[in-house]
């Protein structure tokens, strides 16, 4: 299982960089880098999706609707950096022009973003194309499907981008470890948060989240939103050198926003969470970051018990995770359930009270 989160977290960083480089390139006017993109993407979808596609537009340059095309499947696939509800209605209407419903079954319109732009409804200058159905896809419903195959699968993808994307001579660090070597040499600041499982006398599970900033601008202005799993204890003290609550006493989700910037390449302490039991059931984490000069971006990871127990560190995955996140109007009543005393107390002296880093 770990080898797969290591190249699921390989193909999620490629994926960021990617993103980035367009999103930079995009803004200058400088579209070659999407062309290329289109080459990138045949081989990883053709694992992906099961299918032989090519690209069209090194045979007709001038094809509507679509980059790449598989004509024995009757499938096809149209790659866009325009993140705007006006590329989804014009790839339907190109497809109704064209009559592209005799040669395609299917039409993928896939959004190098992390997240897509909503599908525009239906008005009086715009009717959706009925033939062929047109779906529209991003960066991280891509990387859903990636994560539901097989091992072999994954690690060709993996493979393929840190080839394509990352630098030849050297892509990773030469200590092994998950850091990309050259991860946001396109772009600004590019913050990764990972989980280290710990124990003491104290807590038989604490779990200390930390940040590192992976692109190569100094992050400032960070603001941080995290949810966890219930915790049957209070709450661990957020790191005061790098951060200060502005939740209003809320602790989960827990709101913190940086008190000085991440430089790159430095990695800082956030949080603890502490358990009072060691976990049954699986534990889940999701942190949203936003700051200056970058894109807003979600992160989550998911520890089984079995995870937990094996301790060390663990990489967060790209995107939402709702599910079995503890919300923030019952996470009083959580605590006083667990801790009668700490009824009344305010949100300074629980954290005092039980903050764990003089324990670790």
């Amino acid at each position: 299982m770990l080898e797969r989160v290591t190249l699921i977290h390989r193909i999620t960083s490629a994926f960021a960089q990617l993103e980035s480089y367009l999103k930079l390139n995009s803004r200058q006017n400088l579209n070659s880098s999407a062309v290329l993109a289109e080459d990138l993407w045949v081989r990883p979808l053709n694992l992906i999706l099961d299918c032989d596609l090519a690209n069209e537009n090194t045979i007709n340059p001038n094809a509507a609707a679509v980059d790449l095309v598989d004509r024995k499947n009757r499938f096809a696939v149209q790659i866009t950096i325009d993140n705007t509800t006006e590329k989804i209605r014009n790839v339907h209407r190109k497809a109704s022009k064209h009559n592209l419903g005799n040669d395609f079954d299917k039409i993928i319109v896939l959004f190098l973003v992390s997240k897509a732009p909503a599908e525009p409804a239906p008005s009086g200058n715009y009717t959706p194309c009925i033939r062929p159905t047109i779906v529209v896809r991003d960066l991280s419903s891509i990387l859903s499907d990636i994560r539901s195959l097989e091992i072999d699968k994954v690690a060709a993808i993996a493979n393929f981008l840190e080839k394509e994307i990352s630098k030849p001579e050297k892509p990773w660090q030469r200590d092994g470890s998950l850091r990309p070597a050259n991860l946001g040499d396109v772009g600004g600041p590019h913050l990764v948060p990972s989980v280290n499982i710990l124990s003491n006398k104290h807590y038989p599970t604490l779990l200390r989240i930390r940040l590192e900033n992976r692109g190569v601008r100094t992050a400032r202005g960070i603001r941080l939103t995290i949810r966890h799993s219930e915790t049957h204890t209070v709450s661990g003290a957020a790191s005061d050198n790098w951060w200060k609550d502005i939740g209003g006493g809320r602790l989960n989700p827990r709101q913190l926003e940086s008190i000085k910037p991440i430089n790159p390449g430095e990695s800082v302490d956030v949080l603890p969470i502490p358990f009072s039991e060691q976990p049954r059931e699986d534990i889940a984490i999701s942190m949203r970051i936003t700051g200056e000069d970058m894109a807003a971006l979600e992160w989550h990871a998911v520890l089984s018990p079995s995870v937990i127990g094996g301790g060390g560190a663990h990489p967060f995955s790209a995107g939402k995770r709702q599910e079995n996140l503890l919300s923030s109007e019952n996470l009083n009543e959580a605590i006083q359930e667990a801790h009668p005393s700490t009824t009344g107390t305010t949100q300074s002296e629980a954290q005092r009270s039980s903050n764990p880093h003089s324990h670790v």
